[in-house]
């Protein structure tokens, strides 16, 4: 998307889809946050070796992305409210027929755009059509909510969920078909009793499911995913426990004889662009061991890293300056007070 932008090209932009779940003794699973969930019970002992291994044969069943709300599905959806794909493409199982046939469209979409040579980008992404990726969080989807991604395609999928977003959004904006969404929402399909899309009266989040934080460890800023924590979480002070970097902190996480407890904070720094290098993606601090065994679920999480879309838990990433340039991250020391 960022190429084509800067080239000013006119594109359209066809998503893989999403996986269809799994199941596991009568469970639906979904790739990643499934995974996590069921990785923490494994280390907490409440799950043992032969049925992890089954259900790390059950997560992943089918080709495409995660099926949960994750980066890949976020970034699909946003990429079909801005307009640059077909209407419903960011939603379509990866394995269905349907997929097939969305491609074949955008391939005709694509041919019709090379004939006049547009529309351009740059004539598609306007404020409004920004300002319409950031909106209450309707969609029940883990891991803020219950369902997954086939679920929320066939509950209509992003033309459904603009549809309840009614006058939130700017539906005058354009699409690459040459249709405003005021269009696309109108041939939104009704789906009865479906549930996977909530309305504005009863929203999963009434705000937004990112938050931008700041404070005296990220004066520039830190993001946290605040539609998958814990809100009893959102306000919270306890102990810091540091890691210096990734490795510091796999090799300690689990320690016994860590000074642990479940209301204190764990940093992990050393972990963003310089830092690492690279900024991988290590922000989803396990729970210590210990702790998990004992039944913590979550804990307050903070670090320069970032953390896959699908994972759970009350985590402040992407903290800037990180600490490997100077920032102040790297002057927090255990038993601080964060």
């Amino acid at each position: 998307l960022m190429a084509a932008i800067s080239a000013d090209l006119p594109t359209v932009v066809i998503p893989v889809g999403p996986m269809v779940v799994g199941h596991h003794k009568g469970e639906v699973l979904g790739a990643c946050t499934d995974c996590r969930r069921l990785w923490g019970k494994y280390r907490a002992g409440e799950i043992d070796d032969n049925e992890i291994e089954a259900v790390n044969g059950r997560l992943a069943p089918s080709v495409g992305t995660c099926m949960v709300m994750g980066t890949a599905s976020t970034m699909a959806c946003i990429t079909e409210a801005l307009g640059l794909s077909l209407p419903m493409s960011a939603t379509i199982p990866a394995p269905h027929a349907e997929r097939f046939r969305s491609a074949e469209a955008s391939g005709r979409v694509a041919a019709e755009m090379a004939k006049t040579k547009g529309p351009k980008p740059s004539e598609i992404l306007t404020p409004a059509s920004f300002r319409n990726a950031q909106v209450p969080v309707l969609v029940d989807l883990k891991p803020s909510g219950e369902h997954y991604m086939e679920h929320f395609h066939h509950a209509g999928g992003v033309p459904k969920l603009m549809a309840q977003l009614g006058d939130l959004i700017d539906l005058d904006a354009r699409t690459i078909t040459g249709q405003t969404l005021r269009e696309v929402v109108a041939n939104a399909e009704d789906v009865p009793g479906q549930d996977a899309i909530r309305s504005k009266a009863n929203p999963i989040k009434s705000e937004g499911a990112m938050a931008i934080l700041h404070g005296n460890l990220a004066p520039r800023g830190a993001v946290i995913k605040q539609s998958a924590a814990s809100p009893k979480l959102l306000q919270h002070t306890g102990r810091a426990v540091v890691f210096e970097s990734v490795e510091d902190m796999t090799l300690r996480v689990d320690d016994p004889a860590l000074d642990v407890t479940a209301d204190d904070v764990l940093v992990l720094r050393n972990a963003g662009p310089k830092g690492a290098p690279g900024m991988p993606e290590a922000g989803y601090l396990p729970i210590p061991k210990k702790l998990a065994r004992a039944g913590v679920k979550d804990m307050v999480r903070i670090s320069d890293a970032r953390m896959s879309g699908t994972a759970f838990g009350t985590i402040v990433l992407h903290i800037t300056p990180e600490s490997a340039v100077g920032g102040p991250l790297g002057l927090v020391r255990n038993g601080d007070m964060i």
